[in-house]
């Protein structure tokens, strides 16, 4: 997730009354939710929002409990301020939008991301309403169950519909003047902390939150692989891009096995390849949690993800050759081999083009969307579906059925003809200016409910 730019919001993280059993001082900084404390949690979140005055209002009574967090280890080195809840607020005469958050919620950063960019355009009050705590549970806010969110997730709600719904502990405060717009927050989630037991569920929710809305069956399935590796790696030292490497040590193995040719050694590197597909799921995800995500990360793990495709290929190649003798398919190996450099080219010229636009990580979303649109070329709007079969995480699952059925001859032609398309198109696909914008924006949304 890259950081947005700054806003002139401020922040305030509120302490009221303290749950029962544990005090403000344990569950924020001795509360550790994937791999972060729910103080580094939440002010890291507001960072990535563009959010750089971060205050901490407690009660006074236990101002002194808090001395310790003028010295605790934040990241990036993020600053907070620790302010009496009594004493008066900054000058009001700057006038400026103030989040409001409960330090016991930890909510979606991808909400605070939204809540911040409408605010910009949108000067009225907006407080976030979900169901009850008992619909918000792990489960029920599971992409798996309820669909990955794309984008402008929370949707205004006035009326009888917003009676239904309860604040969440998340607003935006202004000298508006006028009743707030409430926002459903829907997939978003949101956890709100009794205690340090809370800290296994809300732990989930952040790793469900990780998944793409660009996530196909095949991924999705990984996913359920992933997300619990990635669960047992929070709280290590391992990073994200040692997670890569691995991935590609996965790959380069798997590559190696297969340039043996015999059909048990074709199937144990397919197979070792369907492992490296869903580990692949792992530093992403790694990366998200803990907000470690990087242009040095996304890089290394597009280079080792064609450095992956390269080695099946080559590997594949040699091991047909090596049984046959029949030199096509060394060709037809190194064939698909190159056709996965001219597409590393044209991917990566793309992804610098759209990199000064926009976030990296929502490329393979604003192609998807750019193909998608209205009066988009019909050649280009099948592309998504296409290439989807191409994924890291799809195409080990057709090379294991091809191996096992001996027709590896055969995964080697599709797979030659699938890289020289792939760049064809890639290229033709240049030409695009990519964009994430929703065909209804949120603001116009808002605007509306505002003027009802």
């Amino acid at each position: 997730m890259g950081t947005n730019p700054d806003t002139p919001m401020r922040a305030v993280l509120r302490c009221g009354e303290a749950p029962r059993h544990v005090g403000w001082a344990q569950l924020l900084l001795d509360t550790r939710v994937g791999g972060l404390s729910l103080l580094q949690r939440h002010v890291v979140a507001l960072r990535e929002a563009g959010i750089h005055d971060i205050s901490l209002a407690v009660p006074p009574a236990i101002l002194p409990d808090f001395e310790r967090v003028r010295h605790a280890s934040l990241p990036m080195g993020i600053t907070v301020r620790v302010v009496p809840d009594d004493a008066p607020g900054k000058a009001a005469a700057d006038r400026s939008p103030v989040l409001e958050q409960r330090a016991d919620t930890l909510v979606d950063p991808r909400l605070l991301v939204q809540l911040v960019q409408l605010a910009d355009i949108n000067p009225g009050d907006m407080v976030c309403l979900d169901s009850d705590e008992h619909a918000n549970t792990p489960e029920a806010k599971s992409p798996y169950v309820a669909g990955i969110p794309e984008a402008d997730e929370a949707k205004p709600v006035d009326g009888e519909a917003a009676r239904h719904l309860a604040p969440i502990g998340l607003a935006v405060r202004t000298a508006h003047g006028e009743p707030p717009v409430g926002l459903d927050v829907g997939r978003y989630y949101w956890h709100r902390f009794s205690g340090p037991q809370d800290a296994a569920d809300a732990t989930t929710k952040v790793l469900l939150a990780t998944m793409k809305a660009t996530d196909g069956l095949f991924a999705q399935t990984n996913r359920r692989v992933s997300l619990r590796i990635s669960r047992l790696l929070l709280d290590t030292r391992v990073t994200p891009n040692m997670v890569t490497m691995g991935t590609l040590v996965c790959g380069l193995v798997a590559g190696w096995l297969m340039s043996l040719g015999y059909q048990a050694a074709l199937v144990a590197g397919a197979l070792m390849a369907w492992f490296a597909s869903m580990l692949d799921g792992v530093d992403g995800e790694l990366a998200r949690a803990r907000f470690q995500t990087s242009a040095l990360g996304h890089w290394l793990e597009m280079v080792c993800d064609y450095v992956f495709y390269m080695a099946l290929f080559v590997g594949l190649g040699a091991g047909i050759y090596r049984v046959t003798g029949e030199t096509q398919w060394l060709v037809m190996g190194g064939g698909a081999a190159c056709g996965v450099v001219i597409s590393f080219s044209v991917v990566a010229h793309l992804k610098r083009a759209y990199a000064r636009q926009g976030a990296m990580d929502d490329f393979y979303l604003a192609y998807q969307r750019t193909v998608s649109g209205p009066g988009s070329n019909p050649f280009l709007r099948i592309t998504p579906h296409l290439t989807a079969l191409l994924t890291r995480a799809a195409f080990p699952y057709f090379l294991v059925a091809f191996t096992l059925l001996g027709l590896a001859k055969v995964a080697l032609v599709l797979m030659f003809v699938a890289t020289q398309s792939f760049w064809v198109v890639a290229l033709y696909a240049s030409r695009l200016r990519m964009t994430l914008q929703p065909a209804e924006p949120l603001a116009e949304s808002v605007a509306t409910v505002e003027n009802r």
